[in-house]
């Protein structure tokens, strides 16, 4: 709502069973359950959450703000509520202003995040990446610089506050402003609720919660002193819904 008048859109994606890394790491039979509460019946892919990230950076959704987008194949009831090939369409016609703008998207090194930087260059934006993962940040970094794009790599545990101070300030160093913040980094478990460690959950909380807080609050004022009232797309959490075989939604 305060954000609203500054013209910055807030929208948050949540996705439902992405195979990433992460859920491919995971039990067979967690898999298989949440298979079964697709209603179009297959898992879903980084790829089919990047699309939804590039229109909501889009004119055409220039109205939508306040929005808790799933993509989960219907597992939800609020699917279908936006016209996705529609819009991406769209964004090939006149009027895209994607063009030099920056992206910074945190857990970037793998999964949708990585989906999310190379479709960000596809769009010729600069890309900021961010990790906690050096090694497969250094490789996601040198695939798009060999694309022919802008973009930079900074090691980043967003659970911890200075980190996510020097990831904006090493953006705004490198490319001068900041337009687009995607807090996509997520973890999970992978173990039952009951037998989950306390220890698990303050890393999970640190990364889930914290770390979209501190990315907030780290680039909220940078975006609010640029004045560019029309550049700024969308920021989101990237935090899949709760599943419903008992398991956390984390």
């Amino acid at each position: 709502m305060e954000l609203g008048p500054r013209g910055i859109r807030v929208n948050s994606i949540h996705p439902g069973f992405i195979e990433t890394p992460m859920t491919a790491s995971g039990p067979a039979a967690f898999r298989e359950s949440n298979l079964l509460q697709i209603p179009l019946g297959r898992t879903g892919t980084p790829a089919d959450v990047a699309p939804l990230v590039v229109f909501l950076m889009s004119d055409e959704s220039s109205f939508i703000s306040g929005a808790e987008i799933p993509v989960d194949g219907g597992q939800t009831a609020h699917v279908g509520a936006f016209p996705i090939s529609q819009a991406i369409r769209g964004l090939r016609g006149p009027g895209r202003e994607l063009d030099g703008r920056v992206a910074v998207v945190t857990g970037a090194a793998s999964g949708i995040g990585l989906a999310l930087a190379e479709r960000f260059a596809a769009e010729r934006m600069k890309v900021v990446l961010a990790d906690v993962d050096q090694a497969q940040l250094d490789e996601a970094v040198r695939r798009l610089l060999a694309s022919g794009a802008e973009a930079l790599g900074v090691r980043t545990d967003v659970s911890v506050a200075a980190d996510i101070d020097r990831l904006a300030a090493r953006t705004v160093q490198e490319f001068g402003a900041a337009h687009v913040l995607c807090n996509n980094a997520g973890v999970d478990t992978g173990a039952p609720f009951s037998e989950i460690p306390l220890a698990s959950w303050d890393w999970v909380f640190g990364v889930n919660f914290r770390g979209v807080l501190y990315g907030c609050r780290a680039f909220l004022p940078l975006i609010r002193a640029q004045g560019e009232e029309a550049r700024l797309r969308w920021m989101t959490d990237n935090v899949s819904p709760p599943p419903r075989s008992g398991r956390p939604g984390i």
